[in-house]
């Protein structure tokens, strides 16, 4: 018992260390956010946040690999309501954005992928791409008739992820609702340019898919102190 309880209350704590690095990143970067304000903002000695995390570098992998499952229940939830085309496409976003605001890992996320260049790790892989994902269903939505012949499905793709991904570096205060409304109007305006009748009518019918709240952390094990590093 005493072993499980200890289990469960290190978990929480890699979990508060795990937000506050989230917090970190978007509020000063990947290269400014350090162990030292991280453990300080949960208000822990750094020793106790490099027993979970030894470098920034594990943040990372973690944040990533925790989005990218999020991702994949948005994804997954979109896919299961059985729509096509342009819907799927604005489903999709629709859903995306509404848990955007949920937690800071979707932009921290977006941040740490934005430096992956200058990186000296490797980032786990996402099960999709989402910019090749929406060019996909708008080439095919294209190809059914429902976008305008003409018109490059990749841009479609591009004008709603790019403005997605801007709102949630520009905006980091901003809920899922919030976004959504500042948004609307680069929606409305891809609509227009891919010929879809009335798109302020047309967004009022696309609605979020439920999905089910986040899965927790997977179990990270301890790293015994006599090998941890010792600078940031």
């Amino acid at each position: 018992m005493i072993r499980e309880e200890l289990r469960a209350q290190g978990q929480r704590t890699r979990e508060q260390f795990m937000r506050a690095a989230a917090e970190e990143i978007c509020l000063r970067g990947y290269d400014g956010a350090s162990l030292a304000d991280i453990a300080r903002r949960v208000g822990k000695p750094k020793a106790a946040l490099r027993h979970h995390y030894p470098t920034k570098a594990d943040f990372a992998r973690d944040i990533l690999e925790y989005q990218y499952a999020r991702w994949a229940q948005v994804h997954d939830a979109v896919l299961a309501k059985g729509l096509t085309g342009v819907r799927l496409m604005y489903t999709l976003v629709a859903t995306a954005t509404s848990v955007a605001g949920e937690a800071p890992y979707a932009r921290a996320s977006v941040i740490i992928e934005l430096h992956s260049h200058s990186l000296d790790f490797d980032l786990p892989a996402a099960r999709f791409d989402w910019y090749e994902e929406l060019t996909e269903i708008a080439r095919q939505a294209q190809r059914d008739g429902e976008i305008r012949a003409g018109i490059e499905p990749q841009l479609t793709a591009t004008m709603l992820l790019d403005a997605a991904f801007g709102v949630y570096l520009r905006e980091p205060d901003l809920n899922g609702e919030a976004m959504t409304r500042r948004l609307r109007p680069t929606w409305e305006a891809a609509l227009w340019m891919m010929g879809v009748p009335d798109p302020p009518r047309y967004l009022e019918t696309i609605s979020p898919a439920d999905i089910p709240p986040p899965a927790p952390l997977p179990e990270r094990p301890s790293i015994p102190s006599s090998v941890l590093p010792t600078n940031d």
